[in-house]
């Protein structure tokens, strides 16, 4: 069965609040909704500024938007992890170990007192040392360890719903987002967290092995208890990072930092299966919020130009964003341009109504082109402009390429 991405084009709507800095109609963005997208078409999506939320697909203006949304990803292969990064994990291992512990930790967490935190024991650790690789620091405190004080499991799952992961989830938003009690619902948790346009499952490649692609939940396991769930969705030339939320109480393990570094170690590992998977999408980094500074901590790095769709290193990127919002970095000359097989977004008044030709439309199980939808449908002169507008914005923001890979359905 040949694997096909169907999406929705949807109404084109104005400006939107930012989520961001809470300015009130500041933000833009193009978006449609995906029934079925396949790995591939997605990688090219997020290759071009894209991301997802659910089902939905949305790309950013940075142009017009009030907080410019760089997509960010990191080198898995060539990541060396800073000092501090190290002292994440170290502490991490040593906590689940019981060498690094309090009995007030906990209880504090909880009182909101963030001055308190474990203390390393004098208990000389057992783990972290020599010179292992951050995959084996990584792993070291999992599974069950006779002489560990907690037990870490790490499970990796499809994406689905379970009543444990939605009740930390709403914990998650009420106590670290200020979310209002009844705002998360088992739905919202639903449409956001777990549907997925990607289809989960395993290819067999040349030499016999297998790797994932799809939408996946990582489950961390303490003493089994449900403490974090991360979402991820494997692609072919990585892992992207759609969200993570973990129990409050569990704060003082940093763990927004080291799941980051637990999903670089994963990109490490799936690259020794498949030579393809080397980057670690991080989402997107805005420089003008302090929230997302930790992003570019992780190196070395990678910020799209929305213009070029090439990819500039981030400590190239960081001095005119400093002076400008929205920065297209081929302009500065930091590097050449290299990518000629993407063009970047185009202006809608100049994609050209030969580009309907190669767009392709769903139609009571039968295909058509948009052209010829233009020549058959529409009788009012009016609702065929409007038609053709629709359209214009729709492969402006897609490209021409992707939009003749992806059918319509109408």
């Amino acid at each position: 069965m040949v694997k096909e991405s169907l999406i929705n084009l949807l109404p084109s709507h104005g400006p939107r609040n930012c989520g961001y800095c809470h300015t009130n109609k500041s933000s833009n963005k193009y978006g449609f909704w995906a029934q079925t997208l396949t790995s591939k078409h997605y990688q090219l999506l997020i290759d071009q500024g894209w991301r997802r939320s659910g089902k939905f697909l949305y790309k950013p203006n940075l142009k017009t938007s009030c907080c410019s949304q760089y997509t960010l990803r990191v080198n898995a292969r060539d990541f060396k992890p800073k000092k501090s990064q190290k002292k994440i994990v170290i502490h991490f291992n040593r906590y689940v170990e019981g060498t690094w512990h309090s009995d007030k930790g906990k209880e504090a967490n909880r009182d909101g007192n963030a001055s308190k935190r474990p203390k390393m024991e004098s208990i000389p650790s057992t783990i972290n040392a020599g010179k292992e690789t951050l995959l084996d620091k990584i792993h070291a405190p999992e599974g069950v360890k006779q002489d560990f004080r907690h037990r870490l499991q790490i499970i990796l799952e499809p994406a689905s719903y379970a009543d444990d992961k939605f009740k930390l989830f709403r914990k998650y938003q009420v106590e670290i987002h200020q979310d209002p009690p009844s705002k998360p619902t088992p739905e919202s948790f639903k449409r956001f967290l777990v549907d997925s346009p990607l289809e989960t499952e395993e290819l067999i490649l040349g030499d016999g092995k297998t790797t994932r692609r799809g939408s996946y939940h990582q489950r961390y396991m303490m003493d089994g208890q449900l403490i974090a769930v991360a979402v991820l969705d494997f692609l072919p030339k990585g892992v992207s990072s759609v969200y993570f939320f973990y129990d409050p109480d569990y704060s003082f393990l940093g763990l927004g930092n080291y799941s980051a570094l637990r999903e670089i170690s994963l990109v490490q590992e799936l690259e020794q299966r498949d030579p393809g998977m080397v980057w670690y999408y991080m989402g997107f980094y805005i420089h003008t919020c302090p929230k997302m500074s930790y992003k570019s901590h992780f190196r070395p790095a990678e910020l799209l130009d929305p213009v070029t769709y090439d990819w500039y290193a981030i400590q190239d990127c960081l001095p005119p964003l400093e002076h400008s919002r929205y920065v297209v970095f081929s302009k500065l000359a930091l590097i050449p341009t290299t990518r000629g097989d993407l063009p970047g977004q185009l202006d809608p008044d100049g994609v050209q109504l030969s580009n309907f030709d190669n767009i392709r439309f769903r139609i009571h199980q039968r295909t058509f082109s948009a052209s010829r939808i233009m020549q058959v449908a529409f009788q009012d002169p009016h609702e065929r402009q409007q038609f053709i507008d629709k359209l214009r914005l729709y492969v402006a923001a897609v490209g021409p390429i992707l939009a003749s890979k992806l059918i319509v359905l109408s």
